[in-house]
């Protein structure tokens, strides 16, 4: 077998490998169901929802639902899947947000949906102030995974 064949191979596993191995699926777009109305977005604040086209709409007493829908052409608000390290500053645990300062110095606040919770190790109860903490963010402001330091 050539070298080259022997790479490819190699690196399509990898990539299996790594596909089916991560903890969390990668950031897949809602629906908000809001009286008859539903939008395709993603929940981005405990009242807050951002649809695909950028639009922000109150959740108030709408449901939000995973779906295997896609935006048409707009990607989710970025950075898309960045792992955020850095130290709580503060939490609210009511609003489901907490205040981290990275280690460039910059403060990030999110949100920490419960539907994201329940599929993780640690949970918001968990975060205290003064925990070094690394956090998956799928899309800007939004967290989907801790992991205490």
């Amino acid at each position: 077998m050539s070298t080259i064949r022997i790479l490819k191979c190699v690196c399509c596993q990898l990539l299996f490998m790594v596909s089916i191995s991560l903890p969390y699926p990668v950031m897949a777009e809602e629906m908000l169901y809001k009286e008859e109305a539903k939008y395709l977005g993603w929940h981005t604040g405990k009242k807050k929802f951002t649809t695909c086209s950028g639009n922000i709409i109150e959740v108030g007493t709408g449901r939000i639902e995973e779906t295997n829908e896609k935006c048409e052409k707009t990607k989710p608000p970025l950075p898309v899947n960045t792992i955020i390290k850095g130290r709580v500053e503060n939490i609210n645990y009511d609003n489901r947000t907490f205040q981290i300062k990275d280690e460039k110095g910059e403060f990030r606040l999110l949100f920490f949906p419960l539907a994201d919770e329940e599929k993780g190790k640690v949970k918001l109860k968990d975060i205290q102030i003064g925990n070094e903490v690394s956090v998956t963010t799928p899309i800007k402001g939004r967290a989907e995974a801790i992991e205490k330091k």
